[in-house]
């Protein structure tokens, strides 16, 4: 059975994630003593939140579309057999990245603004943010023809 799959670096959130936790561990390590505590608490939740988000998967089998964040703990599955339609589309600038909810759907994004837009026949929009759009829309009138 044919397969498509394509991972996506987070680049900009990762990037500022990633400074400001090796600042606060600087701080930490190298900083004013009074401020030791707080600082492990921000190193914990700063490396669960790059871990958690640094990318976003996207991956096409067996009729089933699965979008994976970080390391795969957030999850979410779709059946390609209740497709509709699907289309290109471009991302508001202030939809933001991540999971958010819009007028388009629900908006699965990591960077940039490109995207693929999936009406399903149950009355559920969603757009997933990726770098290839036209290779995900390509994947996906393949898989629901």
């Amino acid at each position: 059975m044919m397969r498509y799959s394509n991972s996506q670096i987070g680049y900009p959130f990762f990037i500022i994630c990633f400074f400001t936790l090796i600042f606060v561990f600087a701080v930490n390590k190298f900083g004013l003593q009074e401020f030791k505590g707080e600082n492990d608490f921000i190193i914990l939740i700063l490396s669960v939140a790059l871990l958690m988000t640094f990318r976003l998967r996207v991956s096409i089998e067996d009729k089933q579309l699965t979008l994976s964040y970080g390391i795969g703990l957030f999850k979410k599955r779709f059946d390609l057999s209740d497709v509709n339609n699907v289309s290109i589309v471009r991302n508001k600038w202030y939809c933001g990245w991540g999971v958010r909810i819009s007028s388009e759907g629900t908006i699965y994004n990591i960077s940039g603004f490109e995207g693929v837009k999936i009406d399903f026949r149950s009355g559920v929009s969603i757009v997933v943010g990726t770098n290839k759009p036209l290779e995900l829309y390509q994947a996906l009138k393949n898989f629901t023809s």
